[in-house]
């Protein structure tokens, strides 16, 4: 992996028509201020590596890591919404990580290591997350847990038509759920108002503890667009949020999934 990173730098160096002047990249889990991560639970092979001596090495230049999650905030403060005064933003894939800015500064907490919204309680004694614990926000509203609804409505007999996407595609995952969503299967649209369900109520929690102006949606299926703002929003309009009351803007992340590798640029740039 330092290696692939390695090689990538050094090729983005030697194709930029402009000189540059930092190096910024974005990894999963609890990042430290040092950079170097002390907990993560899908990418455990990170845990105590120093990503930053071997690039700075190969590219002589600042180098600055982060946590994924923080870089979308980042790139989504600057783009979307430069004056919030508490923008959050929440990825969605193989996990869920988050970002918190707060009057324009991103916010990491005491260690660093702030903003890991995926690891909330949120459904206490339900399915086990690869951190440990059971019941996280990740194993029910995370990419992976879309597709895992999927392959459970399909194991119980109740969605033929996503069965016929998974004999098509060879396994079943959140996107076939999405391509079934945008297609109108009434299976699909099942699963996915269920999923939608699980990431307003995460949302709820942060709401009522942060009570922000912006919520930033990011990751792969933030390419849903309306769909899934829709939804979501749905979903809280039905929770005790007082939201009438609230200055609160729920969008999707400038550019969709590409928005991390904006945020990284933005996070060694602002770092150098």
């Amino acid at each position: 992996m330092v290696s692939a990173m390695v090689g990538m730098v050094t090729h983005l160096i030697g194709a930029s028509p402009h000189q540059p002047v930092s190096v910024g990249a974005g990894i999963a889990g609890h990042i430290g201020l040092d950079g170097v991560a002390v907990q993560a639970a899908n990418t455990p092979m990170t845990v105590g590596v120093d990503l930053v001596t071997p690039l700075v090495e190969a590219c002589s230049l600042p180098v600055r890591i982060d946590n994924d999650a923080n870089v979308v905030a980042l790139a989504a403060h600057r783009e979307l919404a430069p004056t919030a005064s508490a923008l959050v933003a929440v990825t969605f894939g193989t996990g869920i990580g988050g970002g918190l800015v707060v009057g324009g500064e991103l916010w990491r907490g005491a260690a660093g290591l702030a903003g890991e919204p995926g690891h909330m309680i949120v459904a206490a004694g339900g399915p086990k997350c690869r951190c440990g614990q059971r019941g996280c926000w990740e194993a029910v509203a995370s990419g992976n847990a879309l597709g895992a609804a999927a392959r459970r409505a399909v194991a119980a007999g109740g969605a033929p038509l996503l069965a016929a996407r998974a004999t098509a595609a060879g396994r079943l995952e959140g996107r076939e759920v999405t391509e079934g969503v945008k297609a109108g299967d009434d299976d699909a649209r099942r699963v996915w108002h269920e999923w939608t369900g699980w990431v307003a109520v995460g949302l709820a929690n942060l709401i009522q503890v942060i009570d922000p102006d912006v919520i930033v949606l990011g990751g792969g299926v933030s390419a849903m667009g309306d769909l899934l703002l829709d939804s979501v929003r749905d979903h809280l309009q039905g929770m005790a949020l007082a939201l009438d009351a609230r200055r609160l803007s729920l969008v999707c992340a400038p550019g969709g999934p590409a928005a991390g590798v904006v945020g990284a640029a933005l996070a060694g740039w602002t770092g150098c």
